[in-house]
């Protein structure tokens, strides 16, 4: 199976990491940020145009739920560790993330997906 490396920094140059990561962590990251987005949508769809409601807590990354859907639309549906493949899958990978880091507000879901890697070390 194919890994892939994420850096990760937040704050100074020495707060660097890396990990490496298998599909399936990109997987339940998804995973958060399609279920984070399927309740805003059910409790917006909930609320009277006069109500005065709270925002909700979860944010709405529609970029990153666009590059996710994208990327899943050029998965193989067999292992495949083609060179140019899996390059595309790297693009792809990154530009999920970089949706995430720019749409949120806070640091918080990405320092979650680096750290979840640290625990099972």
């Amino acid at each position: 199976y194919a890994q892939f490396l994420v850096i990760y920094r937040e704050g100074s140059i020495r707060d660097t990491v890396g990990f490496w990561k298998r599909y399936s962590d990109f997987e339940e990251l998804a995973h958060k940020v399609m279920q984070a987005h399927e309740g805003c949508v059910a409790a917006l769809a909930n609320l009277s145009p006069l109500a005065v409601a709270e925002e909700p807590e979860t944010e709405q990354l529609p970029n990153a739920i666009t590059s996710w859907r994208l990327l899943q639309k050029r998965k193989r549906w067999y292992r495949c560790l083609d060179a140019g493949y899996l390059s595309l899958k790297i693009f792809l990978l990154e530009r999920f993330l970089h949706d995430i880091l720019f749409e949120s507000s806070s640091p918080r879901l990405l320092r979650e997906f680096v750290e979840g890697n640290a625990e099972s070390d």
